[in-house]
């Protein structure tokens, strides 16, 4: 791993901080017990379920709630994107150390991998499909090269963009895990899988 992940003690004594009656305690008192599960694993795949599981604890929401301000029902994806522009807003400086000085390979092995971008698998709906010029090719590398551009640049905006790229391409990967879509230990997802698994654990606490 590329970086320390913080130790669930720290966690622990930062959410314990808050006030006992508020629901960010609650949330993150979930949160951090499976980042603590997660801690113990020596699997990749596990360990990115695991984290998986922390982060969606940590943006849960009051559904209907949510579903009152936007006046209409949200997709997963635009759930985590409210969350990640709010985190951003909050901390974009520290959020963009640690993906810059801590995650630059993984979140480049990640923007680098096609199994992972939303656009792949919609491309191969097209018969014949052709690898060399495949439908959303250009919107992959496009995605990908901002990515690598708004890395050098540390503000609320980039921070947000990387953000969002980089979690839509987790939440493929949380897809082919959760849905059986891959092979558990397979070597065909071991780039990916172990990628998410780092950024995830340096991200989510």
């Amino acid at each position: 791993m590329t970086g320390d992940a913080p130790s669930y003690e720290s966690l622990k004594a930062k959410s314990e901080a808050l006030n006992e009656n508020s629901p960010f305690s609650h949330r993150l008192r979930r949160s951090r017990s499976w980042i603590e599960r997660a801690n113990s694993e020596n699997s990749a795949d596990a360990k990115f379920i695991f984290l998986w599981v922390a982060f969606n604890a940590a943006y849960a929401v009051d559904r209907k709630a949510e579903e009152r301000k936007w006046r209409r029902e949200l997709h997963e994806w635009e759930r985590h994107e409210n969350y990640l522009e709010t985190l951003s807003r909050l901390s974009y400086k520290h959020i963009h150390s640690i993906i810059t000085e801590k995650l630059s390979n993984p979140v480049d092995d990640l923007m680098e991998n096609a199994y992972v971008f939303r656009g792949f698998w919609e491309s191969l709906d097209d018969e014949p499909f052709n690898w060399t010029n495949w439908r959303c090719k250009q919107r992959f590398e496009s995605e990908r090269d901002e990515v690598r551009r708004r890395f050098g640049i540390s503000s609320d905006e980039n921070t947000t963009y990387i953000l969002k790229k980089l979690f839509d391409r987790l939440y493929v990967l949380r897809n082919q895990l959760m849905h059986g879509c891959a092979t558990q230990n397979g070597s065909l997802n071991r780039r990916q899988v172990e990628a998410g698994s780092e950024i995830l654990a340096l991200l989510v606490p």
